[in-house]
């Protein structure tokens, strides 16, 4: 099975499973901690399914996510994919989650 972590995609979901990935979590880590069935955590790093707010807030806990971090992550999904910044400022977006 492919982790959603690198599948290219962008979005609410992609920045989860990049955080997940980031604090060397599985998903069913996050489940266990979240309290999210396993498969909700699935669906919601493919994009396939919209968490609603109180979910959302859980899986950020989960994860010691904020909403600071996902645009974080959002940075580093980019720098990844486009190369900008090299491997210091990757280090450091990671390091900052």
């Amino acid at each position: 099975m492919s982790d959603p972590a690198n599948d290219g995609k962008t979005g609410l979901g992609r920045r989860l499973a990049v955080l997940r990935a980031a604090l060397g979590l599985e998903q069913k880590d996050v489940s266990l901690r979240s309290r999210v069935t396993a498969g909700a955590v699935s669906e919601t790093e493919q994009g396939k399914r919209k968490p609603e707010p109180e979910t959302l807030d859980r899986l950020l806990e989960a994860l010691r996510g904020s909403p600071t971090n996902t645009q974080r992550a959002d940075w580093l999904i980019r720098a990844v994919a486009g190369g900008i910044g090299g491997s210091d400022r990757l280090a450091e977006a990671v390091e900052g989650l």
